[in-house]
């Protein structure tokens, strides 16, 4: 499968482990605030607790719980959906990449 390049630099590296074509979801936390669900890309994270609370993505307050289990009993079709905004979101040339941006953080 080719590459799906992202405006993030570190996911366009053959190094990465988490290029556009692979968005791991997990949970992390920023130090303060307890955990958060986030997805993987590059050296990134892309905070979807706060991107939810903010009404950039919309899965019923699922992604604000610190946890994935209300958001996976959504079923698979809001899955792919995730992965379909997000995807589009980070895509090299994205027109919607000033919406997510100020929800990615640095993987400590």
């Amino acid at each position: 499968m080719p590459l799906i390049r992202s405006w993030i630099d570190s996911a366009n590296t053959p190094e990465t482990d988490f290029p556009l074509n692979n968005l791991p979801c997990g949970v992390f936390s920023l130090g303060v605030g307890g955990k958060r669900c986030g997805m993987a890309i590059g050296d990134h994270i892309v905070d979807l607790h706060d991107a939810e609370e903010a009404g950039v993505i919309d899965f019923d307050g699922t992604l604000q719980t610190g946890a994935w289990n209300a958001f996976m009993a959504l079923g698979p079709a809001e899955w792919v959906r995730l992965r379909s905004e997000v995807t589009a979101f980070l895509a090299e040339g994205s027109a919607t990449r000033a919406r997510i941006e100020n929800h990615v953080v640095d993987m400590a």
